[in-house]
């Protein structure tokens, strides 16, 4: 069942990607078709979910905002208040899902979680939840494509956008009752959850200090130490991991 579930959802993406790339053509464009307008920055600081899972729904929205700081520091600011503030649990998971993937998509922290599949001979020897500081350095290595890895900046933007997302994820799982994730897609949260997560425990005072030291063990200064993520049910990992039904066994966790 989750195999099929997962092969719907890449389904669907790939016809989503196939319907933005026809009305990319420039015959469309120039009649103003099918294209996604978004608003300007005041406008998506105060939209509601509702209207930004709309907006989501088309890949040029997560352009847009790559493209243009402003608008990507109003939809993160407006989602986060949403989930620290609101008290339905659809409404929470909804935010910190959609705010998530905002972050990973709009920077290097998505091909980051993706990386993941094809780093899977690299890091199949890794025990997520007994991870060294060596590991973590194998890992992040094996996943991000050279072109982040070899550009401090980007490297930087992506590592900060995970550990940024990672509290979005802290929300999402605490907010997980009885009845499991409610309307939220399991797939890209548990992935970015669990790559969050283990990023997350570079040692460091604040995000920046864990990014830089990251950067720093990439270029052979090792990490003092390492902090390996809790999978326990009790936690909010644990929570996005059971809800979407994901057996880490595999993985030594």
């Amino acid at each position: 069942m989750k195999r099929w579930t997962l092969r719907l959802a890449l389904l669907s993406a790939s016809l989503l990607a196939s319907c933005d790339a026809f009305f990319e053509t420039n015959l469309f464009k120039d009649a103003g078709l099918g294209q996604l307008m978004v608003p300007s920055a005041a406008s998506l600081s105060s939209a509601s979910l509702s209207e930004l899972e709309s907006y989501a729904e088309s890949s040029a929205f997560f352009e847009e905002l790559k493209d243009n700081a402003d608008k990507q520091d109003a939809v993160v600011a407006n989602l986060e208040d949403q989930y620290a503030t609101s008290s339905d649990p659809a409404t929470v998971q909804g935010a910190a899902a959609l705010c998530a993937e905002v972050l990973l998509k709009t920077s290097g922290a998505f091909d980051l979680v993706n990386g993941v599949f094809a780093a899977a001979d690299e890091i199949a020897g890794i025990d997520f939840d007994a991870m060294s500081s060596t590991d973590i350095t194998t890992f992040v290595e094996a996943a991000l494509p050279a072109e982040i890895l070899e550009d401090e900046a980007s490297f930087k933007e992506a590592i900060l956008a995970l550990l940024r997302a990672d509290e979005a994820y802290d929300a999402l799982g605490t907010s997980i009752g009885a009845d499991g994730l409610s309307g939220v897609d399991p797939t890209l949260s548990v992935q970015g959850a669990i790559v969050a997560a283990l990023v997350d425990g570079v040692p460091g005072a604040s995000d920046t200090a864990k990014a830089d030291a990251l950067w720093a063990a990439l270029q052979g200064t090792a990490l003092p130490s390492y902090t390996a993520p809790d999978f326990g049910s009790s936690t909010p990992l644990g929570a996005i991991v059971d809800a979407a039904g994901i057996d880490l066994g595999e993985y030594g966790v």
